[in-house]
């Protein structure tokens, strides 16, 4: 009898400010302006980037690697992460 093997973790695509406190997610995209999306990845905020929901609300904390950034709601809403993934990348 042939067993398949077990199924990875699937994956949910959601914007930054829907992670709850402590949860993690992979930035997928970062929408707006294109200042404020370059300047956002010259501070290490871009797609393929762990990221960590510290305190979540209208005001939120996010942690990338050992740099924490606060975003109004509107903001936060302009990035997309990914979770539930198995492993993340990192770069």
């Amino acid at each position: 009898m042939k067993r398949l093997s077990p199924v990875a973790t699937a994956s949910q695509v959601m914007p930054l400010d829907h992670l709850a406190p402590g949860e993690t997610g992979t930035i997928l995209e970062v929408d707006g302006r294109p200042d404020h999306v370059h300047r956002l990845s010259e501070m290490g905020l871009r797609p393929g980037r762990p990221v960590r929901m510290v305190r979540s609300g209208g005001a939120c904390i996010v942690a990338v690697g050992n740099h924490r950034f606060g975003f109004r709601g509107a903001d936060a809403a302009l990035i997309l992460v990914e979770v539930g993934k198995a492993t993340a990348a990192h770069h």
